[in-house]
């Protein structure tokens, strides 16, 4: 139990593989057990994030993907990274018909499984300076967390691969 606990509250993965490893190992495992297809699109390194905004990210991964998968009832979702001079971004989507309109609504008024994780996860991310979207297109649905990096503290520079 108390490593169960532990590794809720800081992912090992994060320390051995830093954010990028921890995550597509996540998301490789999530489609081996789930018999999915998930499209990783990450850079090949990514400069080393203060530990809370890594597991904020690693937690938008791990909270939203089951949610939206459930909800759409797709078998395809991609995971993107992208960081520019300002931001880190991270898209999950699924890949297929998306959530209906009922469901959306749902979410934004933060009801249903996916509507409780999202509300949490923009909290979590609120207190970083970031944001936690839901966006609907013809090709699915993304959420997408945003996370500023001239946030005081946000700005690292070692890479991590």
């Amino acid at each position: 139990e108390i490593r169960t606990v532990s590794y809720l509250l800081h992912p090992p993965a994060l320390d051995t593989e830093g954010l990028l490893g921890a995550l597509r190992t996540y998301l490789e495992g999530f489609a081996r057990e789930k018999e999915i297809r998930i499209v990783i699109d990450f850079p090949a390194q990514l400069q080393k994030l203060p530990e809370s905004a890594e597991i904020a990210l690693y937690r938008v991964v791990q909270e939203a993907l089951p949610s939206l998968l459930q909800l759409s009832g797709n078998l395809r979702a991609k995971a993107t990274l992208a960081v520019d001079k300002e931001h880190v971004s991270l898209r999950i989507g699924d890949e297929g018909q998306g959530l209906s309109p009922q469901v959306l609504e749902e979410v934004r008024r933060g009801l249903g499984e996916l509507g409780i994780a999202t509300a949490g996860l923009r909290e979590r991310m609120k207190l970083l300076g970031g944001t936690v979207q839901i966006h609907p297109t013809i090709g699915g649905t993304w959420v997408i967390a945003t996370l500023p990096l001239d946030k005081p503290g946000l700005r690292q520079t070692a890479p991590h691969s």
